[in-house]
């Protein structure tokens, strides 16, 4: 019933955004997500998502697998006429997957950021670590602590606790 609803929604769209993502759960099975966006033809003012599919994926992840998949379920929505463009993360077997889809594949702002912030993090690894050790040393002594707060104190200093992460 939900999913009739669904694909009559769809049926008066125009154009669809398409976001993917592909992951393996701690349990080692692994997902491919796909959704769409879209402005609803009946309130032009606000955007639409729907979810397709969050779908348990047993093929290898490579480029064709994943384009296969991805056609196929674009088409069980009637929708590979009408993919405006596609945003998903900056992995080589997804962008190669678009690319065999002949769809406008765009790299998501918020991975790259994450992808920034993780490789700059790594170049103060050792000023972090030992942050890190002070902080566990105040952690593991109540006297050590009860020193470091009087003389937050003593000086005028704000009385900040401290956090590993």
């Amino acid at each position: 019933m939900t999913i009739e609803k669904v694909k009559n929604q769809l049926i008066n769209i125009s154009a669809v955004c398409m976001t993917t993502d592909g992951w393996t759960s701690l349990n080692n099975e692994s997902f491919v997500a796909v959704t769409v966006h879209f402005i609803d033809p009946s309130n032009e003012t606000q955007l639409s998502s729907v979810l397709l599919g969050c779908t348990n994926f047993r093929e290898r992840f490579t480029a064709e697998n994943l384009a296969i998949f991805l056609r196929n379920t674009l088409d069980e929505w009637n929708l590979n006429n009408k993919i405006a463009g596609v945003i998903s993360d900056n992995a080589s077997n997804i962008k190669s997957a678009l690319q065999k889809c002949n769809w406008w594949y765009l790299s998501c702002f918020a991975h790259s950021i994450n992808l920034v912030v993780q490789t700059s993090l790594k170049s103060i690894e050792p000023t972090i670590l030992k942050a890190k050790t002070i902080i566990k040393f105040f952690k593991k002594s109540s006297h050590a602590l009860g020193k470091l707060q009087d003389f937050q104190k003593q000086t005028g200093l704000p009385q900040l606790k401290l956090k590993l992460d």
